[in-house]
């Protein structure tokens, strides 16, 4: 709806994930999956003002959002798991606002609430896997949404003319009950929210436009996105005390910087280098029930480190890496585009995830026509 320079925005939306999954021991015997079979569903209500004043020298934006999260748990089969289900109500504002200094330079600024649910099986599951990391698991039907507010500020300079696209911006977002694995029970695996958690940082953008020299007859940009985070912990209050340690699964670095040229005469091309940070994550290896089995050495025979990264027996540091990318296509009398694109173009080896190898180098081609 618009009301002469502003507008009002009001709609309802649905997000249903349904978790089915399969394990085969062999070609013709089934195994027990790791999780049980489990639905989320989420069902939201929003409304979005935004203001223009000025003469659009200022811009504010003003929401809310309802949301009713349903869990539902099935009894599946080859795991000791019972139907269970729950529910949970949301409400989450959020503020923005950005005010023109002058002609290209704003500031800009907001503040908002976001909310992550928890898998049903956390919540509601009970459950038995079995094989070489058979566990007990028992959902905390205490268990909350993780909850955050996060706030930013920055500068942007943008200026066509001079080729030059800027953004520099500051985040801090404090994560409430943030869902993490309870060891605690020698029993079985459960789940429980930690007191509170912690990340901030900073988003720097830039780019610029060599074909701003030219008018723009051709445009060879140079450009980099890069976020630092100079803190992400977390604080967890458990039965032996108070614990303070990085959060897992997350990179304090990650970049992507390259080249792109447009001919203005069909012809494209972009190289991209992709910087992923290092991070630490669960040692899930080690934290393995060796009763019945070799334990893996830190060492091997020769006194050489198996795993020179890891932290302790619960932690290790996954390594960061750096991945380049290539592509280019052709395009005759705006209609018939040819072109390629290398994927991992050095062919490195590299994880995103512990023990989990990403593809090597892929080449892939297309051709498309434009009716």
């Amino acid at each position: 709806v618009t009301f002469g320079d502003h507008r009002l925005i009001i709609g309802i939306d649905n997000l249903s994930k349904k978790f089915e999954s399969k394990q085969w021991a062999d070609a013709e015997n089934p195994a027990s999956p790791y999780q049980p079979d489990y639905l989320n569903s989420a069902t939201g209500v929003y409304l979005q003002a935004n203001l223009n004043l000025f003469e659009d020298k200022l811009n504010a934006s003003l929401g809310l959002r309802y949301d009713n999260i349903a869990f539902k748990l099935f009894k599946t089969e080859l795991i000791e798991s019972e139907d269970a289900s729950e529910n949970y109500n949301q409400l989450n504002p959020n503020f923005g606002i950005q005010y023109k200094i002058m002609n290209g330079l704003k500031i800009h600024g907001a503040i908002g609430r976001a909310f992550i649910t928890p898998d049903a099986f956390k919540v509601a599951g009970n459950y038995t896997t079995d094989g070489f990391y058979a566990t007990n698991y028992k959902g905390n039907p205490d268990l909350k949404p993780e909850s955050s507010v996060t706030y930013d500020f920055g500068l942007a300079y943008n200026n066509r003319k001079l080729g030059i696209d800027a953004d520099i911006t500051y985040f801090n977002t404090d994560f409430k009950d943030k869902v993490e694995y309870d060891f605690s029970n020698p029993e079985f695996v459960s789940f429980m929210n930690a007191t509170k958690a912690n990340m901030n940082g900073l988003e720097i953008e830039f780019a610029y436009d060599l074909g701003a020299l030219n008018n723009y007859a051709y445009s060879l940009k140079f450009y980099l996105d890069y976020t630092h985070l100079y803190n992400a912990d977390v604080i967890i209050d458990g039965p032996t005390g108070t614990i303070e340690e990085q959060l897992k699964y997350v990179r304090l670095n990650k970049a992507a910087f390259g080249i792109m040229f447009n001919s203005r005469k069909g012809l494209t091309t972009r190289i991209n280098a992709r910087y992923i940070g290092e991070r630490n994550e669960d040692n899930w290896l080690y934290n393995a029930d060796w009763t019945t089995w070799e334990r893996i050495p830190y060492l091997t025979t020769d006194g050489e480190e198996i795993r020179p990264t890891l932290i302790n027996e619960d932690v290790l540091k996954h390594p960061d890496y750096l991945i380049l990318d290539l592509s280019a296509s052709y395009t005759i009398k705006e209609k018939y585009t040819i072109g390629f694109s290398i994927d991992n173009l050095l062919d490195d080896n590299y994880m995103e995830k512990d023990a989990y190898y990403m593809p090597g180098r892929s080449i892939m081609g297309s051709f498309s026509i434009k009716f």
